[in-house]
């Protein structure tokens, strides 16, 4: 065990500088949020697709509760479509990041 006595505050330095280290330059930002009907309800089954440019960037299926997630994203402006089918119900644009949800309510 005497051998062992050093190692403790060697760990409680590492994991204080991992903690204290501020994130990586290349972490990549997400867009999570709801899609809802023009009455405020949940809208599942429907496709949220994000395109940069002439590019899909993501995509994400809504869930029974109408929540999508999104990651691996950079940071800028995209198009936000919600799709069912070929059929385009929403377009709107959204900067990422953005502060919390990004919530979508069709007409």
């Amino acid at each position: 065990m005497r051998h062992t006595k050093g190692l403790v505050p060697c760990l409680v330095l590492v994991l204080a500088a991992a903690i204290a280290a501020p994130p990586p330059a290349h972490a990549q930002d997400f867009l999570t949020g709801a899609v809802r009907s023009a009455s405020g309800q949940a809208v599942p089954s429907v496709w949220v697709v994000l395109i940069q440019g002439a590019t899909e960037q993501g995509r994400s299926l809504t869930g029974d509760d109408g929540k999508y997630y999104i990651g691996g994203l950079k940071s800028g402006d995209y198009v936000v479509q919600v799709k069912r089918g070929d059929a385009v119900l929403l377009r709107s644009t959204v900067h990422v990041p953005v502060s919390g949800n990004y919530d979508l309510r069709l007409p």
